[in-house]
């Protein structure tokens, strides 16, 4: 039983080390493109072994809550819907984000409760982000 173990380790490290050969051989570079314009006379300063916009940092995007009703009953506060139609938006942030509190009210009106059809407070929410 323990020398098939060991013989299904072995095949294991020596199929992911030929996969990882196969990379190295393909990739030479590792991704990042080489700048080969520095003359032989340049001084330490001026060599730059990486182009430093092919390795520049990219930005993030992320799919985040932007605006929101919330309905508040006036009979019943078990009939309350704090989170109804959600939009979304993009945001896209270089390091991060934080969403900055409270929401923002638009707007608000009378709205009739869909559970026991009496009368209630509509508010259409904005949220609020500050990127880093």
């Amino acid at each position: 039983m323990a020398v098939k173990s060991v013989i299904r380790k072995l095949m294991l490290f020596s199929a992911s080390t030929v996969l990882l050969s196969a990379f190295l051989a393909v990739t030479p570079s590792f991704g990042l493109t080489v700048n080969h314009d520095v003359s032989i006379t340049a001084s330490y300063a001026e060599v730059s072994l990486f182009d430093e916009i092919s390795i520049a940092r990219r930005a993030m995007q992320e799919d985040v809550l932007d605006t929101y009703y919330s309905f508040y009953c006036f009979n019943n506060v078990a009939h309350n819907i704090p989170l109804k139609d959600p939009t979304y938006k993009r945001l896209t942030f270089k390091n991060s984000y934080s969403r900055i509190y409270p929401d923002t009210c638009r707007t608000s009106f009378v709205n009739t409760c869909p559970t026991c059809k009496g009368d209630g407070l509509m508010k259409v929410f904005q949220c609020n982000y500050q990127t880093r």
